[in-house]
């Protein structure tokens, strides 16, 4: 049986960016903190939280947003609808936790850092 290898620009951006710093997934784990099935989905085109991709890439040496497209939206986006319904009365959403504050009325987005904060009435 023939071997199959897939060709570098088939492979996803984690893994590119891993094999060119030498490492294997599980030393990437062992160095991040992160667990090793968690980063074989992410190589696997599954979609990650915005605090795991911040840990991997600064493990990696390089800018988080570089794994933009490996961004779960889903997180982000359901504490959006909860805000909206009034559930949550006032949020800030960083990555992917929530820190809540004093009410007002406002929506503020900060490209560099990838702030959102969301303030419902």
């Amino acid at each position: 049986m023939a071997k199959f290898r897939k060709n570098a620009k088939d492979l996803n951006i984690l893994k590119k960016t891993r094999l060119k710093a030498g490492l294997t997934a599980t030393e990437l784990a062992e160095k991040s903190k992160i667990g090793i099935a968690t980063i074989s989905r992410i190589e696997n085109n599954a979609k990650g939280r915005a605090n795991t991709l911040k840990k991997l890439a600064d493990t990696l040496g390089v800018d988080v947003e570089l794994f933009s497209d490996l961004l779960d939206h889903t997180n982000i986006e359901n504490k959006l609808k909860a805000t909206r319904k009034g559930k949550i009365k006032d949020t800030e959403i960083i990555g992917d936790s929530v820190e809540t504050g004093e009410e007002n009325t406002q929506t503020e987005s900060s490209e560099p850092n990838n702030v959102i904060t969301i303030i419902a009435a």
